[in-house]
């Protein structure tokens, strides 16, 4: 029987390569090309690759065969960390379409559900994809064996230090084997955390670094100036019907203002689903299969909500509110414009949140189209001068004649030096006695 045709040629283990052609998948993508080999040679590798750009295949793929080609039962052998449960539940179902339950036993852990359940899901685990929380509360509790560990993946690295998680990752790492296999994969890999993060897991003698530019041209930018919140929540509904688009996912920073917002695209005739931190494990799958099905097109959701949505077809993406920083401005921008499809990032922008888009831009290396929705336009048209940086030049506040009257008064009088002597409490002392 002939191999199939395809341009992954370091992935020579015949299964595996039939289920990636059943799948249309025949070429690797950049950050798979180069991870791919790098992995198979041993390397502890760090890669930096943008959001939808092929990473979790670039390490599954190399992994999967190794675990295949030298099959050894009753052992967790692969280990995956990941920051959102949803993220874990996409890569555990990626990993069994491509090898069989029976081959390798690929299996989730996260927060959220039952644990006796997992307990016995967890027995003859060989590749585990856990959430560090719940994982660093099982092995803390010798309820998982990670001793014989040979992949330890952080997926998500950044976002995982965001989170707060770099404590229990550490705690996981330091009990699997020193001479396991480490893999970081992550947006970016900006920032004196995760360099130290880089450096406390993986071995300097074998780590390689791999960084894969984005294809920002595949991805427009736009910026809509809005007053208020209450202005955007009235513009996005109007927003929104006017655009041509597959499916759209709506960010704002917290659940309070996704509630408000989901409330008004609704009140609009709009049908849309909201996802956030309080929404239940069993209605955040039931909103992500209807998203993913396409039986709604409009999702509001926040970030880590939003984490391991990986629905094709999202071809735009709104910022309701900005983000706090530039790498969470990029895991937003990744929702879209996926594998060299064409996507649009469009961003609400208040005169609060200027100066956050002006170092978003700079960061892109371009400015963000300044559009408008007809009929909600902003009396806000954007600072009247800025600086170098595209950051709005502040206007010194001009002192009132009083506070100038008051100030010279306070120069006139004569300074008096202050010595520690004389600001010792040092009794009372006796009068002096009256002369007779």
């Amino acid at each position: 029987m002939s191999q199939p045709e395809t341009s992954f040629t370091s992935i020579d283990y015949r299964p595996l390569l039939q289920r990636l052609e059943r799948k249309g998948i025949v070429e690797p993508t950049r950050v798979q090309a180069e991870a791919i080999d790098t992995i198979l040679d041993g390397a502890d590798a760090i890669v930096s690759a943008p959001t939808g750009s092929g990473k979790t295949l670039a390490f599954l793929l190399p992994i999967l065969q190794s675990l295949l080609e030298s099959p050894r039962r009753r052992a967790l052998r692969a280990l995956v960390l990941t920051p959102t449960r949803e993220l874990a539940r996409q890569i555990v179902g990626e990993a069994r379409e491509l090898c069989d339950r029976d081959s390798v036993n690929v299996i989730a852990l996260t927060g959220g559900d039952h644990k006796q359940t997992q307990m016995e899901h967890l027995t003859g685990a060989e590749f585990l994809v856990a959430t560090p929380g719940r994982l660093a509360e099982y092995v803390a509790g010798g309820l998982v064996d990670v001793s014989e560990v040979e992949f330890l993946v952080v997926d998500e690295a950044d976002r995982t230090l965001d989170m707060g998680f770099a404590d229990q990752v550490t705690q996981i790492a330091l009990s699997c084997p020193t001479q396991r296999q480490t893999l970081l994969f992550s947006a970016t890999l900006a920032g004196s955390d995760v360099q130290g993060f880089v450096e406390a897991l993986t071995d300097p003698d074998k780590r390689q670094t791999i960084h894969v530019e984005g294809e920002p041209e595949h991805r427009s930018q736009e910026k809509i100036l809005v007053d208020d919140p209450a202005h955007a929540a009235r513009l996005l509904p109007e927003l929104l019907a006017g655009r041509n688009f597959e499916r759209a996912i709506v960010f704002a920073n917290k659940r309070d203002r996704a509630e408000a917002l989901h409330k008004a695209l609704v009140a609009a005739g709009l049908d849309a689903l909201v996802l956030h931190g309080d929404v239940e494990a069993k209605a955040r799958k039931q909103v992500h299969q209807r998203f993913a099905k396409g039986q709604t097109k409009i999702l509001v959701a926040t970030d880590l909500a939003a984490r391991g949505l990986d629905v094709a077809g999202v071809d735009l993406v709104v910022n309701a509110e900005l983000p706090y920083s530039v790498p969470g401005f990029i895991h937003r921008a990744g929702r879209t414009g996926r594998m060299g499809r064409a996507g649009a990032v469009v961003s609400l922008v208040s005169a609060q949140s200027w100066n956050r888009m002006a170092s978003i831009e700079r960061y892109l290396g371009g400015s963000a189209a300044v559009v408008a929705v007809p009929g909600c336009e902003a009396s806000y048209k954007g600072p009247k001068k800025t600086k170098s940086s595209g950051k709005a030049v502040v206007a010194k506040k001009n002192r009132s004649k009083a506070d100038k009257k008051k100030s010279d008064k306070d120069t006139d009088k004569p300074k008096t030096k202050q010595r520690l002597r004389d600001r010792k409490n040092i009794g009372k002392r006796r009068k002096p006695a009256a002369k007779e």
